[in-house]
C-alpha cells in the first residue's frame, strides 16, 4: 500500500511540476502581434509555435496576407532564434536566421528585441498549446 501510495505522489508531483527555468515550455500555444506600417496600416502578425520547436505563421494587412512562413525556433538564454525554412515571398539566405533578445516571456506576453533592426515587437498568447495526453 505504501509504494502506491508513494507512485501517486510522485506522478502527482510530475504532473503540476513548475515550469521550466529557461521559458521554453511556455512558447508553444498561437501568439499574434499588431503593429502600425509606415502609412498607418495596421499589420497582424499570427505564428504558432509547437512544442517540437516548429512553427508556422502569416503576417496580413486587413485580409490581405502578404507574409507567410515557417521554421524552426529555439530559445537559449535570452535570445529567441527563428530559422526560416520557407516563406512566401521568399526570404533572401541571409535573413533566413533570425535573432532577437528576449525581453519578458511569461504565459501570456512574449516581448522581443530585434537584434538586426532594433524594433521590440509584444507578442500576445491566445490559445495555449494543447496539453499531451498522460503517459505521452
Amino acid at each position: 500500500m505504501r509504494i502506491w501510495r508513494l507512485l501517486a505522489a510522485l506522478v502527482f508531483l510530475a504532473w503540476v511540476a513548475p515550469a521550466r527555468a529557461d521559458g521554453v515550455d511556455l512558447v508553444p500555444g498561437l501568439w499574434t502581434s499588431s503593429s502600425r506600417s509606415p502609412g498607418g496600416q495596421e499589420i497582424l502578425m499570427s505564428v504558432e509555435f509547437k512544442a517540437d520547436n516548429s512553427f508556422s505563421g502569416q503576417a496580413r494587412v486587413g485580409d490581405t496576407v502578404f507574409f507567410s512562413y515557417r521554421g524552426t525556433w529555439s530559445l537559449e538564454d535570452d535570445r529567441f532564434v527563428w530559422n526560416y525554412l520557407e516563406s512566401t515571398p521568399e526570404l533572401p539566405p541571409a535573413s533566413r536566421i533570425v535573432t532577437d533578445q528576449v525581453v519578458l516571456l511569461n504565459g501570456a506576453t512574449m516581448i522581443l528585441l530585434s537584434k538586426q533592426s532594433g524594433n521590440q515587437r509584444t507578442f500576445t498568447k491566445t490559445t495555449p498549446a494543447p496539453t499531451p495526453a498522460p503517459g505521452s
